[in-house]
């Protein structure tokens, strides 16, 4: 049993399917989306990616460094653009 078709997740899974399919069709500028800015939760994208996302480990890792590693370098240059 995966944590998807455990019995309290289940009834959440089946009413957010709907919009996870629609973004089936573009995942890595979902995935990219939810990395940098944090529209969907990352903490969503974690828990979809594998078993509905389809996205293997080592893409999953990858983009995920890249977009909080862009996020927080915006957000620490910001101040030095102030200056």
């Amino acid at each position: 049993m995966t944590g998807l078709e455990h019995r309290r997740v289940q009834p959440i899974v089946v009413k957010w399917r709907p919009r996870i399919e629609r973004w089936n069709r573009y995942p890595g500028v979902v995935f990219m989306l939810a990395a940098t800015v944090g529209i969907p939760p990352m903490w969503l994208i974690g828990f979809v990616a594998r078993p509905l996302m389809h996205l293997r480990f080592v893409p999953f890792t990858i983009l995920c460094f890249l977009g909080r590693a862009g996020r927080y370098a915006v957000l620490a240059g910001i101040p030095l653009l102030a200056k």
